[in-house]
């Protein structure tokens, strides 16, 4: 009687041992699975950081270049309104 109740005993252990070793491997299986998907997920965050950085850069260029263009085209307008005076003036003296 003891020999079958240790038996039932030895057989529900190695049957809670057989299942958890079952479910460790399925964890393991899904912390690979997880793991590749945090690579991925950190390779394309410092890919969309390092395409922000530059695209940072090329907006900070734009904006320089914009500076730039603006006191040119404001220098363009000094030159225009001087020159129609000259020629207003260069009228009067025709007419």
């Amino acid at each position: 009687m003891l020999e079958l109740l240790t038996l039932g005993i030895l057989a529900v252990v190695l049957l809670v041992k057989l299942f958890t070793l079952k479910h460790m491997q399925k964890m393991t299986q899904e912390k690979v699975a997880l793991d590749q998907v945090v690579n991925d997920f950190e390779y394309r965050y410092k890919k969309m950081r390092e395409k922000r950085q530059e695209n940072e850069k090329k907006f900070d260029h734009l904006k320089r270049d914009r500076s730039g263009l603006e006191a040119f085209l404001q220098r363009l307008q000094e030159d225009l309104a001087d020159q129609q005076e000259k020629n207003r003036e260069l009228e009067k003296l025709i007419i």
